[in-house]
């Protein structure tokens, strides 16, 4: 995302302020042909090498209590996040800024 998620409020915000400026002015609308697009809602996704454990955040525009997160194992369960699973998945983002991107056919790494 490129701002410090330290827990899903963060994150949610993010995709709020996403959400909200499609409603002040479409400023992709002259690469859509002139269509307008809607976003309904988002979702944050970063893993937590170290718990194993997919953190997610969900939000859907105009629903009550609108972010959800939690985590998903590898077995496709739902888990409660806690403080220590955010700050892993915090040091493993960081971790991964870090290395080369791998070498895919057909993926370009930008500068």
């Amino acid at each position: 995302i490129g701002l410090e998620v330290v827990d899903a409020s963060s994150a949610a915000a993010y995709i709020g302020d996403l959400i909200h400026a499609q409603e002040r002015g479409s400023f992709m609308s002259w690469f859509f042909g002139g269509q307008n697009w809607d976003i309904k809602g988002g979702c944050y996704c970063c893993y937590d090498a170290f718990s194993r454990i997919d953190v997610r955040v969900d939000i859907r525009k105009g629903a009550v209590g609108a972010a959800v997160a939690y985590g998903v194992d590898g077995d496709g369960i739902r888990v409660q996040l806690n403080r220590d699973i955010w700050e892993g998945a915090q040091l493993s983002a960081l971790l991964r800024a870090l290395q080369k991107p791998p070498r895919v056919p057909g993926l370009r790494a930008l500068p």
